[in-house]
């Protein structure tokens, strides 16, 4: 395992040198690693699932910190394992409920922005210590068992990766993440439209619809326009000289 696993610090000191070091930036063949990566883990019949459920957790954090940034408070996250979720929260208006529901969809997209503009910027450790502390935070909202064990095997992969694992490799780790978040992100709002015809009428595309008298097939195609400029953001973060 040499090159993957490194040494972890025995001090706050260490610690804090530790998680403030620096990548590389990233090759062609890394980047080539990351993609591969993201395509098996999202497909394979095996992990699909899992990553179906860490996409639904980003997209209610999205809901969440929405209803923080507004002033709301949040109730209750759960997941379902049908790959759904659901964030119960309480809004101080009309707008601050509109801003709560327009927040789902885009929020892997934006994660994976941020995500591959900081390891791009080589602060691979320090991006997924901030994202395990934010994950901890969150966890407290928890209201499912299966919500919890999201957290709990995200926060626990992240905090190990900042601490044991060789920034090259957490880089790649991390890039291959961002790549599945963006796709996962185009792939849920391009679903809406089959959720559509299926007569579901509980998204949060017909929320907004009943909340703005705007169609609902207005704000699919918002979220599918909005989550494809993520992706080519994200690709151009990734690939930039």
């Amino acid at each position: 395992m040499a090159g993957f696993i490194d040494e972890a610090p025995t001090s706050a000191g260490e610690l804090w040198d530790h998680l403030t070091s620096r990548n590389e930036s990233l090759e062609p063949r890394d980047l080539a690693i990351a993609l591969a990566v993201a395509v098996l883990v999202r497909w394979a019949p095996l992990t699909r699932r899992a990553v179906s459920y860490v996409v639904t957790l980003v997209h209610e954090l999205g809901h969440m910190g929405a209803t923080r940034l507004t002033g709301g408070s949040i109730d209750s996250i759960r997941l379902e394992r049908d790959g759904s979720g659901l964030t119960m929260s309480r809004h101080t208006g009309p707008f601050a409920r509109f801003v709560t529901l327009a927040s789902g969809y885009p929020a892997p997209g934006l994660v994976a922005v941020v995500a591959a503009a900081a390891v791009g910027a080589g602060w691979a450790r320090a991006t997924a210590a901030v994202a395990a502390v934010v994950l901890l935070a969150a966890a407290t909202q928890a209201r499912s068992v299966l919500a919890a064990a999201v957290f709990a095997a995200s926060i626990a992969a992240l905090g190990a990766g900042a601490v044991w694992v060789e920034p090259s490799a957490l880089a790649i780790a991390l890039t291959g993440l961002a790549i599945t978040l963006a796709f996962g992100g185009v792939t849920d709002s391009l679903g809406l439209f089959r959720v559509r015809r299926s007569g579901i009428r509980h998204d949060d595309a017909s929320t907004l619809a009943r909340l703005t008298r705007i169609p609902a097939s207005v704000w699919v195609l918002c979220f599918v326009v909005v989550s494809l400029t993520e992706l080519a953001a994200g690709a151009w973060l990734l690939v930039r000289p």
